[in-house]
């Protein structure tokens, strides 16, 4: 692991965008640096950067807790585990994240979410049978452990469209929904919801230097935050 101090906060940032120089990513780097000035480890790791290939749904890790592709997603996703913060940030590909972030939000399911073993044979279950079971493991779907329980999010995205017509299309609302709905899967909180829009004709002067004091002012605040936790639980 890169982590740069020990007994720190440590916050790392999964970016799903290639653009290193573009506002997503750049957005994030101020979150970054925000912790880091507040006495936080930082770390970034770009999805472009590794290998991950997509899940294809064959129910190999309810039956061996272990994906059937061999490649860096464990990595990654240790990477995410062994952090107290997280910041998720993507741009708005039409009402969603990127594909690359989506799918690394599907491919937690052997990794993070608990289902039953014989999750795909309870189709064969008689009606009744399949209500009492649905009944008995509903409070345990969500994190497998306690590692990603609690875990705190800073979502981060950006879209072309000025408001308005974010609003009006649901553009940027989409995406930060499906960010949300993988951090309540997995058992997080989020702390900071970060929507940079109208990338493209910027119509608002100065609203670069604002969004990036409050991606700054975010990591402050979210490593004083997890300061704070890891002082009382001593």
């Amino acid at each position: 692991m890169p982590w740069h101090t020990r007994n720190a906060v440590k916050i790392v940032a999964v970016v799903g965008t290639k653009k290193v120089d573009g506002v997503v990513n750049t957005l994030c780097n101020e979150v970054l640096r925000g912790a880091a000035d507040s006495g936080a480890s930082a770390y970034s790791v770009n999805l472009y950067d590794h290998h991950i290939e997509y899940c294809v749904g064959c129910w190999r890790c309810f039956e061996t807790d272990r994906c059937r592709h061999e490649d860096d997603f464990e990595a990654v996703y240790g990477m995410v585990e062994s952090a107290d913060v997280v910041v998720l940030g993507s741009p708005v590909y039409i009402g969603n994240v990127s594909a690359i972030m989506k799918n690394f939000f599907d491919r937690h399911n052997g990794f993070a979410i608990y289902n039953p073993e014989d999750a795909p044979d309870l189709h064969r279950l008689p009606f009744w049978s399949k209500v009492s079971r649905v009944r008995s493991e509903i409070k345990r779907f969500g994190p497998r452990d306690e590692s990603m329980r609690g875990k705190g999010y800073v979502l981060v995205s950006a879209s072309t469209l000025q408001f308005p017509y974010t609003f009006l299309t649901g553009q940027s609302r989409l995406a930060l929904a499906a960010m949300g709905a993988y951090v309540r899967r997995v058992g997080g909180v989020v702390r900071a919801r970060i929507m940079y829009t109208d990338t493209l004709v910027r119509f608002q002067t100065g609203k670069r230097q604002r969004m990036m004091a409050k991606a700054y002012r975010a990591g402050q605040k979210v490593t004083q935050r997890a300061h704070r936790t890891f002082a009382k639980s001593r």
